[in-house]
């Protein structure tokens, strides 16, 4: 089961590719199995869909990204500069805001 603990050390071997508020491209590095061995494509999108306001994700394993659509007003885009671009407490007030229930 995916967790905080996993989420803030996946995001190491996260990069943004490209991003639109409501649709951003994530790429994941290959060294991501060294901190996470049993890391797999649908552990990557069940590690996004935790978020409030995730509408789809499309994994694409054999490039290693995903395509994470959202609801801009549910996610804000800067929350995901934070958790990916972030510090440590700022990727972690990000994880703990988007994982917040939306009224």
């Amino acid at each position: 089961m995916m967790d905080d603990r996993t989420i803030l050390t996946a995001r190491k071997h996260i990069r943004i590719a490209h991003h639109i508020p409501g649709r951003i491209r994530l790429r994941f590095q290959p060294n991501i199995l060294h901190d996470l061995p049993q890391f797999t494509a649908a552990e990557g999108k069940a590690l996004l869909t935790r978020f409030a306001g995730i509408l789809d994700v499309r994994v694409n394993a054999s490039a290693l990204s995903a395509i994470v659509s959202y609801d801009r007003a549910k996610l804000p885009s800067c929350l995901w500069e934070k958790l990916i671009n972030g510090t440590r407490q700022q990727a972690e007030d990000a994880v703990a805001e988007m994982q917040r229930p939306t009224p």
